[in-house]
């Protein structure tokens, strides 16, 4: 049963819904192009946008409407609008195009970055989506989200491989929230692969007793360059025997000419990367 004041509610409601409101931060007074995001109009650069979007420069280069028609994002009357869209995740991704300090970043959590991911997946701001998944792998995130985020933005990094690693190695199973957080052919794929791996089935038949590759075998590394994780093939070589007859391989491997540190992958990641189809 409605009462007046339900009544009055109403009417609020819909009068803010049909008179939205400038954004206090990103509406511009030398802006040239007007959006519509929930009940809330932004005047931003539209170069910003085709700049930096595949999408907006698409859109952007199609034929202009015809001479007497309304133009989208020309006017507060004529916004573009975006249905679907959070206000919020969008304030998010404009603190990133319209950074208040250039290199740093007013965004801390993973529900912020996750934002700025979303729509930069969307609409295709290749950079900005590099960062965001920069910043989401350096927090502290629990496996299971790790993998979540991964499907849900088609992430394909070593991040993504130490995630679903993690879960096939450690003691515990996953717990019932877990599984239907990953759904149950991920769950089951990695029930699977623990039991093969506790098993001892994972590991590799192509190696000697000393568990390093057979001399002139590729194998898998992994190794720190320039604060990024680098996967690539190497071959081991051997120096010659020493005096007591052993062989040790090399700890190094050798790129272009200059000696780095490696890290064999392991072979639960190897397996992992094959089951999930990751790049490594």
């Amino acid at each position: 049963m409605s009462t007046p004041m339900s009544g009055e509610a109403n009417d609020v409601q819909a009068m803010s819904s049909a008179c939205p409101m400038r954004h206090s931060e990103y509406y511009f007074d030398d802006g040239s192009l007007v959006m519509l995001v929930e009940s809330t109009l932004f005047n931003v650069h539209r170069s910003t946008f085709t700049r930096h979007s595949r999408v907006f420069s698409d859109v952007f280069s199609l034929p202009k409407p015809v001479l007497g028609r309304c133009v989208e994002g020309s006017s507060d009357e004529c916004p573009i609008q975006f249905p679907g869209i959070s206000s919020t995740d969008f304030e998010r991704l404009l603190s990133i195009l319209y950074p208040v300090d250039f290199g740093e970043h007013k965004h801390r959590t993973v529900d912020e970055w996750t934002s700025v991911l979303h729509l930069a997946t969307r609409w295709e701001f290749d950079s900005i989506r590099t960062l965001a998944i920069q910043k989401l792998e350096g927090l502290n995130i629990s496996p299971v989200d790790k993998v979540v985020l991964s499907r849900q933005f088609n992430i394909n990094s070593p991040w993504t491989l130490a995630a679903y690693t993690d879960l096939c190695q450690r003691p515990e199973t996953l717990t019932f929230l877990e599984a239907r957080a990953l759904g149950l052919e991920t769950a089951m794929r990695i029930y699977q692969l623990r039991e093969r791996l506790r098993g001892g089935n994972g590991r590799s038949t192509s190696r000697n007793r000393s568990g390093s590759p057979p001399r002139g075998v590729p194998g898998l590394y992994c190794s720190a360059e320039h604060g990024r994780t680098v996967t690539r093939r190497e071959t081991v070589s051997y120096p010659p025997r020493s005096a007591r007859g052993r062989a040790t391989p090399s700890v190094f491997a050798t790129t272009e000419g200059v000696k780095a540190p490696v890290r064999r992958l392991s072979d639960a990641s190897r397996l992992v990367a094959k089951a999930f189809d990751i790049e490594v």
